[in-house]
């Protein structure tokens, strides 16, 4: 259950990347997790939850868009303490394979690696239906200090 739980955690988020590029600099509102050193800009009417729910560092969640929206937009920042990997795409890799193990029909539209802040990335695009909703998820892993980023 506990699987499934942080698997499901990590497609509750949506296109971070393009959701808050999409958003442009209007609007938008810097948070830095003091515990982390992390800062995200994000659009200033979501709210940020760093209560560490369900082992996030902390999340972003967008409000919703009416009374009849089933879906929010969410950024989610998990860190993995003790990773086995030194290689970005084992790492992306094996969490999909993990993933896939929880949701059976999705799907690893694109992969590629990047720099994120000159550091090295790997980005995975996912299809995936989730409670009957198609959504497209975009995951960034990052592996720094022998911790695992995503």
């Amino acid at each position: 259950m506990k699987l499934l739980k942080n698997v499901t955690l990590l497609f509750i988020f949506v296109v971070f990347a393009i959701t808050i590029i999409s958003c442009g600099k209007k609007g938008m509102t810097i948070y830095t997790d003091n515990k982390t050193g992390i800062s995200v800009n994000y659009p200033s009417d979501w709210v940020v939850d760093s209560t560490g729910k369900l082992g996030t560092a902390f999340s972003i969640l967008s409000p919703k868009e009416n009374a009849d929206d089933k879906f929010q937009e969410k950024l989610v920042v998990q860190i993995d303490d003790s990773i086995k990997f030194t290689d970005l795409n084992a790492y992306a890799d094996s969490t999909f394979i993990t993933m896939k193990l929880a949701l059976p029909d999705i799907e690893l539209s694109k992969k590629k690696e990047k720099k994120i802040d000159s550091v090295n990335a790997v980005i995975g695009n996912y299809n995936v239906t989730i409670d009957g909703i198609k959504c497209k998820v975009k995951q960034a892993f990052i592996i720094k200090n022998n911790k695992g980023y995503k």
